[in-house]
């Protein structure tokens, strides 16, 4: 349609200056009337052209099948049925509404084509309108009646084809409607897939870290009986002194210790989630004596200093988890030392804060190993990645993971480039 309109203004444009070409130039006056008509069209082309940018296809078809409708019926009605541009152009309209419009509007094109040519000889031999008698000097109903029908004939024709047109573009348009639908829903199924997939691999990185944190404690917790057992026995053989009172107490205390630790390692192994208050400090505290223990070969130095105030370091959660999430940190930072040449007495050193302020609590553990590459910052978090060999790469993972879901928290590596510092943010009420 936007090829016919231009088509059309062009033709309107060209006709309008011959007009004027013959108005001016050759003095000819009786074109004024034909200028005006012009002119007007040229600009009632460029209001087509204005509704189709604005997408006004429908109106903007109608109205340009009216245009050359009336241009043919005023052709006709001002030269009679024996103007063959007239005809011509009656028989243009017929297709042009089958293309632009539907396909059964050629039938109605025609039809309204064969009232002109039946109106305009009945009015012609009724004397009602007067026309050159050499453009209608055999003209008849007849040939009103012969043109129709080659109307007729032109409309069928446009109508079987456009109709099959519409057709197969109907079911091209539904077919690629329910291709989309059914990509979106393959798309919702793919997300739904992508996300249970991700969830059992998430819970089988979790049981494969636990199984892995179950053989360390494992090891720190034989080794913390057989600390406390030596003290024990230290105790038991004070009773045989005077101090007996002071001694069954302390007795009584290793053994609640040591039931403690057995009850929360079967919880541990059982797989259960426990929440309780705890007090972060100590938390720390014993992930940094186990971490020395761990380490005690590599001659690691912790630099940990625990507050004197640990009332404002109250937790809700499960302890356990807390301590992994601060030995995984410790341990990263120990290893950030193994590929880095240390000079003659130097000790590798991991430095672990905590503070507290209105809003949160926030801990760090800081090392001067190796230190992770600018373009590795960003994917340090992401599972089954890793900067030491032999490594699952999870432990970051898995600690983010833990912060945000047990404890509502974040965790995020420090901006500073000449230290790798991992911080811990956990929110709180306050005091």
């Amino acid at each position: 349609m936007n090829v016919i309109l231009v088509g059309t203004g062009l033709l309107m444009s060209v006709l309008l200056l011959l007009l004027l070409v013959s108005f001016f130039t050759l003095g000819n006056r009786q074109v004024f009337g034909r200028i005006v008509v012009a002119a007007g069209g040229v600009g009632f082309i460029a209001v087509l052209l204005w509704l189709s940018r604005r997408l006004r296809y429908k109106l903007a078809a109608y109205l340009l099948t009216i245009f050359y409708f009336l241009l043919a019926a005023g052709s006709v009605a001002s030269w009679g049925l024996g103007n063959t541009f007239g005809i011509l152009l009656l028989g243009l309209c017929i297709i042009l509404a089958g293309i632009v419009l539907r396909a059964k509007h050629g039938l109605y094109a025609a039809l309204a084509a064969s009232l002109v040519l039946f109106g305009t000889q009945a009015s012609v031999e009724a004397g009602w309108l007067n026309v050159p008698a050499t453009m209608n000097q055999t003209a008849t109903l007849g040939d009103a009646m012969a043109f129709s029908v080659m109307f007729g004939m032109i409309a069928v024709i446009s109508w079987l084809f456009g109709g099959r047109m519409e057709h197969s573009l109907a079911a091209a348009e539904a077919a690629e409607a329910a291709l989309e639908q059914e990509k979106q829903l393959l798309q919702v199924r793919l997300k739904r897939y992508a996300k249970r997939l991700q969830k059992a691999q998430m819970d089988e990185m979790r049981q494969l870290y636990q199984f892995a944190e179950v053989g360390q404690l494992s090891t720190s917790l034989l080794h913390d009986l057989a600390n406390h057992l030596s003290v024990l026995n230290l105790e038991i053989g004070g009773l045989q002194s005077e101090k007996h009172s002071k001694s069954l107490r302390r007795s009584r205390a290793i053994v609640d210790q040591l039931d403690t630790m057995l009850v929360e390692v079967r919880s541990r192994l059982a797989g259960q989630k426990t929440t309780k208050a705890f007090n972060l400090v100590r938390v720390v505290d014993d992930a940094v004596v186990r971490c020395l223990r761990n380490y005690s070969d590599s001659g690691a130095q912790i630099d940990w200093q625990a507050p004197a105030e640990h009332k404002a370091y109250g937790l809700m959660g499960d302890p356990i988890k807390f301590g992994q999430i601060i030995s995984i940190l410790l341990r990263n930072a120990c290893d950030a030392y193994t590929h880095k040449p240390l000079k003659a007495g130097e000790r590798p050193r991991v430095v672990v804060r905590v503070r507290h302020t209105r809003q949160a609590l926030e801990i760090s553990v800081t090392d001067w190993g190796v230190g992770i590459p600018a373009d590795e910052r960003q994917a340090i978090f992401k599972p089954s990645y890793s900067t030491k060999q032999g490594s699952m790469g999870i432990g970051l993972y898995l600690a983010r993971q833990m912060v945000m879901t047990e404890f509502g928290g974040t965790l995020h590596l420090g901006r500073a480039t000449g230290k790798t510092e991992f911080i811990v943010t956990l929110p709180t009420h306050g005091d």
